[in-house]
C-alpha cells in the first residue's frame, strides 16, 4: 500500500469521523442545524473558491471534459441532492446520538448503494450478496431490540438522509466523471449553500444563531479543515492508493466517530447496538475491490467444480 497515499487516506478519515459528534455537541449547547450548515458550507464555499481562482486547479486537464452548461446544471443539481442529505443527517442529530447515527448512515448507505449498483447492472454476485446479508442483520441489531429506546424520527431522518446521499454518489460517478472533479466539487458546494439557504428563509425564520466561541469554532472546523482539507486529502489518497484500497478505511471512519462521541459526549452502546456494529464494520470491511475478487471468484470456482461433477451411477 502507498505510504503517502495512507498517510493522506488516514487524515481525511479521522477529519470526517469528527463531523457527527462535533455536530452534535454544539447543537446540544442550541446552534440549530441550519445555522450550523449554511455558516460551514458558506465559508467553505468562499475559501474553496478563493482558492481555485488562485491556483487554477479548476480548469479542465487533459482527459477533463470542460466544464459546459449542462455539466454546470448536473453539478449544482449534486449539491442541491447532497444539501437534502446533509439537512436530514443534521436534523437526525437532534434526536439520536452521534455514535448510533454514524452507525445507521453507514449501514443504510452500503444497502442502498448494494440494492442500487445491482440494479444498473442488473444481478447479485456473491459478494455483493454477502455485504447486503451483513448490512441487513447490523441494522436489525441497531434497530430491533432496541427500537422501544430510540426516536424513529431521527432513525427516519439519517436513513432518508444516507439514502439520498447513496443516490446523489452514484449520481457524480455517472454522469459527472468526466468532468474536472474540483470544479465539480466548487459547485457542489455552492449547491449545497443554495438548498440549505433556502430552507433558512423561509423555514428557519432567517435568523443566525451563534452564540460561543465554540460555535464558531465548530463551523471553521467543519468548513475548512472538514469541507476543504479532508475534501484534498480524500482525493490525494484515491489517486495514490486506488479508490478500492481507500474504501478499506471506511470501517475506521464509522469506527471513530463512535470512538469520538463515547469520549467526548458520554454516549453508550447497548449489547445488541454493540453486535449491530459488529455486522456493519464487517459489511464495510468487506466492500473493497480485493475482498470482492476473492469472494467472487470463490463462489465461480465452485460452480465451475459442481458443473464439471460426473453423477455418480
Amino acid at each position: 500500500m502507498n505510504k503517502n497515499g495512507l498517510l493522506f487516506g488516514l487524515f481525511s478519515v479521522v477529519s470526517y469521523s469528527a463531523n457527527a459528534p462535533l455536530s452534535r455537541a454544539i447543537m446540544l449547547e442550541g446552534m440549530t442545524p441550519v445555522t450550523l450548515l449554511l455558516l460551514r458550507f458558506l465559508v467553505a464555499g468562499a475559501v474553496f473558491t478563493v482558492i481555485m481562482r488562485i491556483s487554477g486547479m479548476a480548469k479542465a486537464k487533459d482527459g477533463d471534459l470542460a466544464m459546459s452548461r449542462r455539466g454546470l446544471m448536473l453539478a449544482v443539481l449534486g449539491g442541491i441532492m447532497n444539501g437534502i442529505s446533509a439537512l436530514a443527517y443534521y436534523f437526525g442529530l437532534l434526536h439520536l446520538d452521534a455514535s448510533f447515527a454514524a452507525m445507521l448512515g453507514a449501514a443504510v448507505y452500503s444497502v442502498t448503494a448494494i440494492l442500487i449498483g445491482s440494479f444498473i447492472s442488473n444481478g447479485l454476485s456473491a459478494h455483493t450478496i454477502l455485504r447486503l446479508v451483513l448490512g441487513l442483520i447490523g441494522l436489525y441489531f441497531l434497530l430491533g431490540p432496541s427500537g422501544g429506546d430510540v426516536s424513529l424520527l431521527g432513525v427516519g431522518l439519517v436513513s432518508f438522509s444516507s439514502l439520498i446521499f447513496g443516490i446523489y454518489l452514484i449520481f457524480i460517478q455517472k454522469y459527472l466523471g468526466d468532468y474536472n472533479t474540483l470544479a465539480v466539487s466548487e459547485l457542489s458546494i455552492w449547491g449545497i449553500v443554495l438548498t440549505v439557504s433556502t430552507y433558512w428563509l423561509f423555514f428557519d425564520g432567517g435568523a443566525i444563531q451563534v452564540s460561543s466561541a465554540a460555535g464558531w469554532t465548530t463551523i471553521l472546523l467543519q468548513g475548512i479543515v472538514v469541507s476543504i482539507i479532508g475534501r484534498f486529502a480524500m482525493m490525494k489518497a484515491i489517486k495514490e492508493m486506488g479508490g478500492g484500497e481507500y474504501s478499506l478505511l471506511s470501517p475506521l471512519e464509522t469506527m471513530l466517530a463512535v470512538v469520538w462521541a463515547m469520549i467526548f459526549l458520554g454516549e453508550t452502546l447497548t449489547q445488541a447496538q454493540m453486535v449491530g456494529a459488529v455486522f456493519i464494520l464487517s459489511g464495510l470491511v468487506v466492500s473493497g475491490e480485493r475482498f470482492a475478487n476473492r469472494i467472487n471468484g470463490l463462489f465461480a470456482g465452485r460452480r465451475r467444480l459442481a458443473a464439471g461433477r460426473m453423477p455418480v451411477a
